[in-house]
């Protein structure tokens, strides 16, 4: 709030009373979720200020300066909070459990390369348990490395408010942990677990062979292992589907149960595709996406009744897939190796088989970044009263580079008003580098090639709020949409419109 305070005074909004500091560093105080939460003014120094409301501006404050007074509002931005956590080696999975309120990791750290100023997270913690298996090949697989491995991987569980380590496992000598997800199982919904897939690396293979899915169960401070299950591929990926355990295994995907009278993983059912390789998987209700190494995506259905996974659709374009989502039931989204997104489509009116069966492309588009991971999702906790805008599908995509982006799913009619403005933007806005946007954001990848669409670009559509009014009118002038259906708008509700946007994220 500054060094200089001046006074406090109470303003009220839409029925929400905070407080406005005015000092050289002016905030505004609000309560949410009982909490008090200090949003900055981007104002260098207030010296009073009051709040009034008229027909012509609405609710709205006078702000006195030292240099003048100013007539102004103060928007609903949110902004995200971040704070670093120093845990001395590498987090490859993540996974949180409400009922205990508490994260569980998945780390890696090299014994060569510690230090004695940053001790292990997995070292601190309160239960620190060696792992064990009564499994004999990964008995024998880990006995045979002479040496104990450098690489030191562990399970951690942390506080979800103190970010403490309350226990930890230490996996095998040359076990990596590689999925994780916590559960609970039909039998007994009670009952939280903790799955683990894990692999054993083996000095003479390039690939792995071996593995095995844990189940732990975390209650009171204590770590547990429950059950065990030898694999013979590795699980890279893990989800609950339906009060059960769904596995991606190698080329293919799995289900299991878990028995509770003997304690046990019993496997229910099992795909046999093409695939090469299973890297991602997502399930939505009955259905199940799921993205192949080199065989893009694949779309799978799992009947109850019969217990098995049928092939719904799939997209016929070879692709090296790396991240996949639902947007809806019959809508897709993936990223592939080349910094490309993709949706696609599948045509379940069609009365042709052969046409429901693929998944039709309907948008491109280069994002620029490596996109590993897609998560529903935003990072605005929720929209002001405010907003006018409608938004079904929100998705967070992270990448390698550490890059955040955001998804959104546009009501047609705002689709096309954006998509044309987009077009006049790019002939009007100077590029880095001189580079044509249309070129930046064309589909580019193994031979394949597509101008962008069916995507728009929401850095250059911000770019309209910081441009002079006669040239916001002037670009607004002939948007034109699909069969050159001319799009009425005014600079006035554009602008609300792509700032109720950019507030999103």
């Amino acid at each position: 709030m500054g060094v200089i305070l001046g006074r406090i005074d109470d303003i009220q909004k839409l029925h929400v009373r905070s407080l406005f500091a005015c000092s050289d560093h002016p905030s505004v105080i609000s309560s949410t979720n009982n909490k008090l939460v200090f949003s900055s003014v981007n104002l260098r120094e207030i010296v009073c200020m009051c709040s009034f409301n008229s027909e012509y501006y609405g609710p709205s404050l006078t702000l006195v300066t030292d240099m003048g007074v100013i007539l102004g509002r103060i928007d609903d931005i949110q902004k995200l909070h971040v704070r670093s956590l120093v845990l001395g080696e590498s987090v490859k999975r993540i996974a949180y459990m409400d009922e205990e309120k508490i994260y569980i990791i998945l780390t890696q750290y090299m014994n060569s390369y510690q230090t004695d100023t940053i001790v292990p997270i997995s070292k601190q913690a309160y239960q620190k348990i060696d792992c064990t298996t009564k499994i004999e090949k990964i008995k024998v697989l880990t006995e045979q490395q002479q040496e104990e491995n450098d690489v030191c991987n562990s399970i951690v569980v942390l506080d979800q408010h103190t970010h403490e380590a309350h226990a930890s496992v230490k996996l095998l000598n040359n076990e990596e942990a590689i999925s994780l997800c916590v559960l609970t199982f039909a039998d007994d919904p009670s009952i939280p677990y903790i799955a683990v897939g894990t692999t054993i690396i083996c000095n003479d293979e390039d690939d792995p062979k071996y593995g095995r899915i844990i189940l732990f169960r975390y209650k009171n401070g204590h770590m547990n292992m429950i059950s065990e299950k030898e694999l013979n591929e590795v699980p890279l990926k893990m989800l609950p589907f339906h009060g059960k355990l769904l596995v991606s295994i190698g080329n293919g995907i799995r289900l299991y149960t878990f028995s509770l009278e003997n304690h046990e993983l019993i496997q229910l059912s099992q795909t046999s595709t093409e695939s090469v390789e299973c890297l991602e998987l997502k399930v939505k209700d009955d259905f199940i996406l799921t993205g192949d190494l080199m065989r893009s995506l694949t779309i799978f259905r799992y009947n109850i009744d019969e217990n098995k996974f049928e092939n719904i659709a799939h997209d016929p374009h070879p692709q090296w897939t790396i991240a996949c989502e639902f947007i809806d039931d019959d809508a897709f989204v993936c990223a592939e190796d080349g910094g490309n997104l993709i949706s696609c489509h599948k045509n379940s009116g069609s009365t042709k088989e052969q046409e429901r069966n693929i998944l039709n492309e309907l948008g491109s588009y280069h994002v620029g970044e490596e996109i590993n991971l897609f998560r529903r999702g935003c990072l605005v906790t929720q929209q002001t009263a405010e907003s006018t805008i409608i938004l079904e599908t929100c998705i967070l995509m992270g990448a390698v580079s550490g890059y955040i982006g955001l998804l959104l799913q546009l009501p047609p009619t705002l689709y096309k008003l954006l998509m044309s403005l987009q077009l006049k933007l790019a002939e009007y806005v100077p590029s880095v580098g001189k580079i044509d946007h249309s070129t930046w954001r064309s589909f580019d990848s193994d031979g394949r090639s597509n101008v962008s669409n069916g995507f728009i670009d929401g850095d250059l559509i911000e770019t309209y709020l910081d441009l002079p009014k006669t040239v916001q009118q002037e670009l607004i002038k002939d948007l034109h949409g699909e069969n050159n259906v001319s799009l009425n708008t005014t600079v006035e509700e554009l602008v609300k419109t792509i700032e109720e946007l950019s507030r999103i994220h």
